[in-house]
C-alpha cells in the first residue's frame, strides 16, 4: 500500500508541474498576441502586392519599402522603414514534374517528389489550407506560410529580430491569413 501512495503523490506532483507549464504557455501566448494590435491597422493603411507571374497577392503596410525584386519576378519583399530587420515577403515556384524521372519499374526518389511535405495546420481567409510555421533563431525569427495549389508552391514570410519577434507575431499572423491565390475560387 505504501508503494501506491508514493506513486500517487508523484503523479500529483507531475500534474501540478504540467498545470504550471500550461499556465506559463498561456501567459506567454497572451503577451505575444497583445503586443502589436497597433500594427494590425497601420495608421497609413494597407497596400497590396500582386504577382502577375504566379498570380498571388499579400498585404503590407503603406510606406514600407520594396526591396529590389529578383530577376525572375517570382516575388517581392518589403521592409519597415523605421524598424530595421522587420520584413514581409512572398514568392512562388513551380512544383517540379517528376513523372518522367523514374526509370521503368522504379519509383522516383522520395526527396525529388517533396523534400518537406506540407503539414496542413492553417487555413487562409480565402479557404486555402497550408502550413504555418514559426522559426525562432538567436538573431532573426520568422513566421512562414507555405501553400500548394495547382502545381505551384506559394510561400510567404514575416521576419523580425528575435528579441522583437513577439511584438510582430499577431501582425504576421494576420497578414498570412490574408494571403490570396488569385486563381483559387472563394469557398
Amino acid at each position: 500500500m505504501h508503494w501506491f501512495w508514493m506513486h500517487l503523490s508523484g503523479a500529483i506532483a507531475l500534474l501540478k508541474g504540467y498545470r504550471f507549464s500550461l499556465l506559463s504557455l498561456g501567459l506567454i501566448a497572451a503577451a505575444m498576441l497583445s503586443g502589436c494590435d497597433r500594427l494590425l491597422t497601420p495608421e497609413s493603411g494597407w497596400e497590396t502586392y500582386q504577382n502577375s507571374r504566379y498570380g498571388f497577392e499579400f498585404l503590407y503596410p503603406r510606406g514600407w519599402i520594396a526591396e529590389p525584386p529578383p530577376d525572375n519576378q517570382d516575388g517581392q519583399a518589403f521592409c519597415a522603414p523605421d524598424r530595421p530587420g522587420v520584413t514581409v515577403a512572398g514568392w512562388a515556384s513551380q512544383i517540379p514534374d517528376i513523372s518522367g524521372e523514374a526509370e521503368e519499374g522504379k519509383l522516383p526518389d522520395a526527396d525529388s517528389i517533396s523534400p518537406n511535405p506540407i503539414k496542413e495546420n492553417f487555413v487562409t481567409e480565402q479557404g486555402l489550407p497550408g502550413e504555418l510555421e514559426v522559426q525562432i533563431a538567436s538573431e532573426t525569427s520568422s513566421l512562414n506560410l507555405t501553400l500548394e495549389y495547382e502545381g505551384v508552391i506559394y510561400r510567404w514570410q514575416g521576419r523580425a529580430p528575435s528579441q522583437q519577434f513577439e511584438d510582430y507575431y499577431k501582425f504576421f499572423s494576420y497578414v498570412a491569413s490574408q494571403y490570396r491565390v488569385l486563381s483559387a475560387t472563394e469557398p
